[in-house]
């Protein structure tokens, strides 16, 4: 109860009393405006003024130490005080006296209302004032210690957890062909991961909810192993520097489906455990973080191939890189051939990063689009798929191209591989741009080109003696010595080209042809260049420059040399562009999702090999082959006018025992062939130039290349001329021309400069 002021003056008070407990300042109203006063509170000076008078009064008591004497009356115990005290003024005479005797009485009323207040123990304070004091001094010295002797350790500990950086994996680029269609896609799926450490606080009594835990993940993600999918969730300790940490991080299946990996969450949040989860609210957290917390996923991509096996040497493939981080694997794909390796820069995009509560956004790959199309893609292979079950081969190669743009249509390699599930690495060489082949018969169109270009009209009707299918270039040596399968006397040079005479064409190159012009001639084609296709696989060809005679007249029939299947494609659709090379072209363009074109590769000239009459007399020299009475004549079609060329070569191991040869290796197996097919049609205009090639046939007879490889070419060629809309052209059969008008042959300089004279003999 607080100490209330006396509301009214004292009667006989001077006027220089205040206003509240008798005492009044000068100039002080009534009595009734001083109550007033009072009840609203103290003025400045009437506040001071009772604040001395309170505290002389009870100075007094204390000295007189009487309790209830302060209101006058004499208590016990006075003596000569009250003695003394009489010869004093009475307090009612005095001035002010009345006044201070009504302040003293209420003064007396206010100690005995604080007497009721309980005690103030001052030494509790002091003892809890101490114990607070130490408890800041020792957690001063706890922070010093961290901060000063363990300083570098846990700067190291927050740069692992706040400044790591955790990789936010980019998608990768798409393949796709000419229309559009995808031949390599990555899908968005999830790496499922193990936290050990979640279950690490559970007491023991609880392992049957782990194993629970184990059985549903096991059984929601195809593991038959339940035992080992358990041991996931068994906590355990890694080293790491000196310090031993709590393993978080435990990989248990990656490339998972966002299907299943809803199903698994959801399946998980609702599994029941076989206690009492409301008994114990940490136990139901604990139980709730291993629901919910204790298996997670982390995001990924996978690479699909849609096309499957329909062109996996061309699209290529990718392996998976890993790398360890703090808290996981960081794991992208990187791609290894074809043109996910060639591209790999464009297709990988640029993976983000999040720091902290920081992130950087990934920017995803480029789309690859390629001159590639599906349908042509699908007819080949199917195609050299019954052809290589037909005659029991070792693998077969194809190439399709377009002559005026050098765009490659569709290109198929057997054996070949599923991209997503690769069993053997012997399929993935792509036999048509890696393997130097020996072409055979089909380069002898090169050596009538260079014939062609040697003289402006060959004397096609002109006689040659064939030697009756013997020409012994030396007497009695075997090695120096040329044979036709098929023996001739004589030919003319038409039948020599219709024929495939090896004899004829060795003396044709030896006639017309000398060495330097055949090898300036190879040259121009690009034999001896890789082809710049955009494939890391491409190797270039292997044409040397002749030093013997014998070597030479075995080149310009396709021994001795060695080309790939692309290099000899390139060459017949030189002859079929009127004698101007094209740049291959795999890749039209690079664009991103919305289509926009970050890279563009449009078609290109080399050079100009041929001039337009040798390409157009060659050319209907070739039709003749695939004529009655040709190699080639059971490619001729109903609808096409077609220009080709048969070729059946030995195949070259280089590893087989060979006594004449300097290493005792290197030869030509017994039964070991490569008969194939290169031509162009319609041949009035051409649109489509293909080779096709057989490996290593098996099934009885001879591998001859119009007798196996012809007809499947003709099947093909027709299918593809039928899908691409490629009008016929036999309803009108064309009227050859030994020079071209002025029509559709792209303008060139000449990349050779050949002679018109004839040779009159050859030096060695």
């Amino acid at each position: 109860m607080a100490c209330q002021p006396h509301r009214t003056a004292a009667p006989g008070s001077p006027p220089h009393g205040g206003p509240a407990g008798g005492f009044a300042g000068p100039g002080a109203g009534p009595p009734g405006a001083a109550g007033a006063t009072s009840r609203s509170g103290f003025s400045g000076e009437a506040d001071s003024a009772l604040r001395l008078g309170l505290g002389a009064a009870e100075r007094g008591a204390n000295r007189d130490h009487r309790g209830a004497g302060l209101a006058g009356e004499p208590g016990p115990g006075t003596g000569a005080a009250g003695d003394s005290g009489s010869n004093r003024q009475p307090a009612q005479d005095r001035p002010g006296g009345s006044g201070r005797l009504a302040g003293i009485a209420g003064l007396g009323r206010h100690r005995e209302e604080r007497a009721v207040t309980p005690p103030v123990y001052t030494h509790r304070l002091r003892w809890l004032g101490l114990t607070l004091t130490l408890g800041y001094v020792a957690l001063a010295c706890w922070v010093g210690h961290f901060q000063t002797l363990k300083r570098a350790e846990y700067v190291q500990y927050r740069a692992a957890n706040h400044g790591a950086r955790h990789p936010l994996p980019a998608r990768r680029g798409a393949i796709k062909d000419v229309h559009g269609a995808v031949l390599a896609v990555s899908a968005p799926v999830r790496t499922v991961c193990v936290d050990p450490g979640i279950a690490a606080d559970l007491p023991e009594a609880f392992e049957p909810c782990r194993l629970l835990v184990a059985a549903k993940v096991a059984e929601v993600l195809g593991m038959d192993d339940v035992a080992a999918v358990y041991g996931k969730f068994q906590p355990r300790w890694i080293q790491r520097g000196d310090k031993r940490i709590l393993d978080r991080y435990e990989l248990l299946q990656r490339d998972v489906p966002l299907e299943t990996w809803r199903r698994l969450t959801n399946e998980l949040a609702r599994l029941p455990f076989p206690f009492n989860e409301e008994k114990n609210p940490k136990i139901k957290m604990l139980l709730r973080a291993l629901r919910h917390r204790a298996v997670f996923s982390e995001p990924s991509y996978r690479r699909l191939y849609p096309s499957g096996r329909l062109a996996p040497h061309v699209v290529g493939l990718v392996r998976v890189q890993e790398t360890n981080q703090l808290y996981g694997v960081w794991r992208w794909e990187e791609g290894v051939m074809g043109i996910e390796r060639q591209f790999d820069h464009r297709l990988r995009g640029a993976p983000g990063y999040q720091v902290g509560r920081e992130r950087l956004l990934p920017v995803d790959g480029a789309n690859v689009v390629l001159t590639l199309d599906v349908g042509a893609q699908r007819i080949v292979r199917t195609a050299l798929v019954e052809l290589v079950r037909e005659h029991k081969a070792e693998g077969a190669v194809a190439v399709v191209l377009r002559p005026r743009t050098g765009d490659v249509v569709a290109m198929v390699s057997l054996p070949d591989f599923d991209p997503e599930d690769v069993r053997d690495v012997n399929t993935l060489r792509n036999w048509a741009v890696a393997a130097q082949i020996e072409p055979g018969s089909t380069f002898k169109a090169v050596t009538f080109a260079a014939a062609l270009e040697r003289v402006r009209r060959l004397p096609w009707d002109e006689k040659v003696d064939c030697e009756n299918g013997v020409w012994w270039l030396v007497r009695g040596r075997h090695s120096d010595r040329i044979r036709d399968f098929h023996p001739y006397r004589e030919l003319t040079w038409l039948d020599v080209l219709r024929k495939s005479s090896n004899i004829g064409t060795g003396k044709l190159a030896e006639r017309f042809v000398p060495p330097d012009f055949f090898h300036a001639v190879c040259e121009a084609l690009g034999f001896n260049e890789a082809p710049e296709l955009y494939l890391p696989e491409v190797v270039r060809g292997n044409v040397p420059r002749p030093e013997r005679r014998t070597t030479y007249l075995r080149m310009v029939f396709g021994q001795s040399v060695a080309v790939t299947p692309l290099h000899m494609a390139l060459a017949y659709a030189t002859i079929a562009n009127g004698g101007v090379l094209m740049r291959p072209r795999l890749v039209a363009r690079v664009e991103d999702d919305e289509g926009r074109v970050l890279l563009e590769n449009p078609p290109s000239v080399v050079r100009r090999v041929f001039s337009p009459a040798t390409a157009t007399n060659l050319t209907w020299a070739l039709t003749q082959v695939v004529s009655p009475g040709g190699t080639g004549r059971r490619v001729e079609s109903r609808l096409y006018t077609i220009a080709g060329k048969t070729g059946t070569a030995q195949w070259y191991d280089p590893d087989y025992p060979n006594p004449y040869t300097k290493d005792g290796k290197g030869g030509y197996p017994p039964g070991a062939d490569y008969p194939s097919f290169v031509g162009f049609f319609p041949a009035t205009q051409p649109e489509l130039c293909m080779l096709i090639g057989l490996i290593k046939p098996h099934s009885p007879g001879r591998h001859g290349g119009g007798s196996v490889v012809g007809p499947t070419w003709k099947r093909v060629a027709e299918q593809l001329g039928n899908y691409l809309r490629i009008r016929p052209d036999r309803a009108a059969p064309p009227e050859w021309l030994p020079e071209p008008a002025d029509g559709p042959w792209p303008e060139a300089p000449l990349a050779i400069n050949p002679s018109r004279e004839l040779p009159e003999e050859v030096y060695w």
